[in-house]
């Protein structure tokens, strides 16, 4: 307590020290934006951030889940953090037949070693909660580098985001000799011998 001119300060008679672990409220994702946003009971030490005890799962039944590697604190504010994943995490939730893009689809699990309240008490453990809320990735990948080898007749494409296989259109892709040539060559894929 603080004294005020011509006044003593009053001294408490009992503290009481917090003893209450920090809990997860809701999350987020947005699959555009490639951010995980967090929600907690009460103000997070954010020194105190591993991400690499965050687990994503395509759906709670999927044994096979996603670890996060890494991420970075894009905002913080009292009780609520937003990362940014990191683009390898991202890459393999997105590689899943069952993508995790729907609200029922997506599950986390955060260790309590993810972080601390300010006094030090870790979080309580996390484990398949349903996400609150599920931005689905709307941004249509672009591509990035293209080499085509002539010798081995392989053409090898790079895109800014996962693509499926399966969903590519051979004959879709033209090969122009120049930027302004009306000289193409359309491709087709060869069934592979056996």
């Amino acid at each position: 307590v603080v004294a005020r001119s011509n006044q003593t300060a009053l001294q408490a008679k009992d503290v009481v020290e917090d003893s209450v672990r920090p809990r997860l409220l809701q999350y987020a994702i947005d699959y555009d934006k490639n951010t995980l946003t967090l929600i907690f009971s009460e103000t997070i030490e954010y020194r105190s951030i591993d991400c690499t005890q965050i687990t994503v799962r395509a759906n709670v039944s999927e044994a096979d889940a996603v670890i996060m590697s890494n991420c970075t604190i894009m905002e913080y504010s009292l009780n609520q953090l937003v990362l940014a994943m990191h683009e390898q995490d991202i890459e393999k939730i997105k590689r899943r037949h069952t993508s995790s893009t729907d609200l029922g689809d997506t599950s986390v699990s955060i260790s309590s070693l993810f972080c601390t309240d300010r006094q030090g008490l870790w979080l309580v453990p996390v484990v398949d909660q349903i996400a609150d809320h599920v931005e689905k990735d709307l941004s249509p990948p672009e591509l990035e580098f293209f080499d085509f080898d002539l010798s081995s007749a392989i053409l090898t494409l790079r895109f800014n985001d996962v693509v499926r296989a399966a969903s590519l259109t051979s004959t879709a892709i033209t090969l122009l000799r120049g930027k302004l040539s009306n000289m193409s060559h359309t491709l087709r894929i060869r069934s592979p011998s056996l």
